[in-house]
């Protein structure tokens, strides 16, 4: 009697990772970006600008939330590793300015007959100016996370198309905010307020296209060429408007 080939497993199938690894991964990043990120915010020209590049942009926070997600066996646990990462780089990043007694508020110009006066904010309107931002961020986080977790998940274990359409999207999110700044830029011309913002754009650009080519290669035979392009292209555009929006909201708080 001839035996039964072995059933292969299926070729989206999840290769199981230790729940240590997961947890060990989203604890060390999130608190690398938090720390990295307010280092950004206090380290002197030129080097706080190759650390905002590099550790302090919405494509560096994405793109290990999308990490995150890929290395869970579960859409739950995808949404969960990756949202948790996201709440504690935010609570790190505020932890630390807290404990640094460094100003979050920064100080107020009011204009007056003599020009100018600058005031520093009184510890109540500091402690509003955090506590805003905290909330904004971390409602940001929760919103952020499940949607990179059920990309990274989507990227790993997925149809052809899921896949393909999860890189797209997986690009624009990464990308658009490093577009609408060079678009802003663009706009407004080169001085030495914009000038700080076109290393992290392209940064962020740079990484979009590394996660593009990455899973290009690894996913070679089941990319839908045509079908990411397409999502890429929508995607970038919509999320640099987006961002546009999110500065907005930044500013009135």
């Amino acid at each position: 009697m001839t035996p039964e080939p072995e059933a292969r497993p299926a070729e989206n199938a999840a290769v199981n990772i230790d729940g240590r690894h997961v947890k060990g991964y989203v604890i060390g990043a999130g608190v690398i970006l938090g720390v990295m990120s307010f280092a950004a915010d206090v380290a002197p020209d030129p080097i706080s600008q190759i650390i905002q590049a590099v550790f302090s942009t919405a494509a560096a926070w994405c793109s290990l939330a999308v990490i995150a997600g890929y290395m869970c066996v579960s859409r739950r646990s995808s949404s969960l590793a990756a949202t948790g990462l996201l709440l504690l780089a935010t609570l790190t990043y505020y932890g630390t300015i807290a404990l640094s007694g460094v100003r979050a508020g920064g100080y107020e110009a009011t204009q007056t007959s003599a020009g100018p006066v600058f005031s520093s904010p009184t510890w109540i309107e500091e402690l509003g100016s955090m506590a805003r931002g905290v909330g904004f961020w971390v409602a940001a986080s929760v919103l952020a996370g499940v949607v990179m977790g059920q990309l990274g998940f989507a990227i790993r274990n997925s149809s052809a198309l899921l896949q393909t359409a999860a890189v797209g999207v997986t690009f624009g999110i990464v990308a658009g905010p490093g577009v609408n700044a060079l678009l802003f830029v663009a706009r407004v011309g080169v001085n030495t307020t914009t000038s700080e913002q076109i290393l992290p754009a392209i940064c962020q650009i740079a990484l979009a296209c590394i996660i593009l080519i990455g899973a290009a290669v690894l996913k070679a035979k089941r990319i839908n060429w045509a079908l990411l392009a397409l999502m890429s292209l929508t995607s970038t555009a919509a999320v640099a408007g987006l961002w546009e929006m999110v500065g907005d909201i930044r500013g009135a708080l």
